[in-house]
């Protein structure tokens, strides 16, 4: 049980500091583990016991050491939010620290023989949670939670299994940074589409692909705007483009994007006078677009 302990708190690195937390056990994020009361067949349905309070940090882990000989029983977890009145746990904020993504348990846990279960309580603000016994224990063995405080950050996953579309809002802290991957796998730009004197539209990819990045210079006195489209059917000034590039007079721009743009259908791009314009400008632009 305590190499298992050693384990889990390798995993969860935990930050400096120890507490006493009043009211229960002695634990903190050093790594010392509480071990709560054993429960047995004598236990009573219902029966309750307090496994963290004022916890120091964003979960708890605790570990169901449940013995040989359980024929039967169930367990769940409550919290308090401060009002003083216990309720259950939402399913989503008790997971399994031992597989990747954080699958979620679901509760009532139903008792298994010979068998040390983690689960990590994510505390989302509760100030005490409680172990709770649902359903009774059958059998002569013995089931001991030991809890220990995971001081680390909490991890935040969105996990999707299939292709459907997934619609979430997600708020981060500013200082993060959130990355998109590409629709289509990708790896380093592989094709440069060069176009030496680009106005009308013209296919730099006639499939899907993905745009890495661009060098654009524009001749003329007064600005032009490489329009990108993903499509080949394009009536300047009507079908929506995908990207508007603008190119001073007589300058360029040049970027790298650092995730690749991508396109489902093809992609064709033209130089006009305007965004979503429908005049091509005077004099082609030289455009370097580099695409897989």
């Amino acid at each position: 049980m305590k190499k298992f302990l050693v384990s889990a708190l390798l995993l969860f690195a935990s930050a400096a500091g120890w507490g006493q937390l009043v009211g229960g056990p002695i634990f903190g994020c050093t790594g010392s583990p509480s071990t709560g009361t054993g429960w047995t067949s004598a236990t009573s349905v219902n029966a309750t016991q307090v496994l963290s309070n004022n916890p120091l940090g964003s979960a708890i882990l605790v570990t169901l050491d449940q013995g040989t000989t359980i024929t039967g029983g169930a367990i769940s977890f409550l919290a308090n939010p401060g009002d003083g009145n216990f309720v259950t746990v939402p399913a989503y904020s008790v997971v399994d620290p031992t597989t990747a993504p954080f699958a979620t348990i679901s509760l009532p846990y139903t008792l298994v023989a010979s068998t040390n279960k983690q689960f990590l309580v994510l505390v989302s603000g509760y100030v005490s949670v409680e172990l709770k016994l649902t359903t009774a224990i059958t059998g002569t063995a013995t089931v001991t939670p030991y809890t220990v405080n995971y001081c680390g950050p909490t991890p935040g996953v969105i996990y999707q299994a299939s292709n459907a579309n997934l619609n979430a809002s997600v708020t981060f802290p500013s200082a993060q940074l959130v990355q998109q991957n590409p629709i289509t796998g990708s790896a380093s730009a592989t094709s440069v589409c060069l176009l030496t004197a680009n106005t009308t539209a013209a296919s730099c990819k006639a499939s899907a692909g993905n745009v890495y990045g661009f060098s654009i210079y524009n001749p003329n006195a007064s600005l032009c705007v490489m329009q990108v489209f993903n499509t080949s059917s394009i009536t300047l000034g009507t079908t929506q483009e995908l990207l508007d590039i603008p190119v001073l007079p007589t300058g360029g721009n040049n970027y790298a994007y650092i995730f690749p743009v991508n396109f489902s259908a093809d992609i064709y791009v033209a130089s006009t006078t305007a965004a979503h314009g429908a005049t091509t400008c005077t004099t082609g632009m030289l455009v370097n677009l580099f695409y897989e």
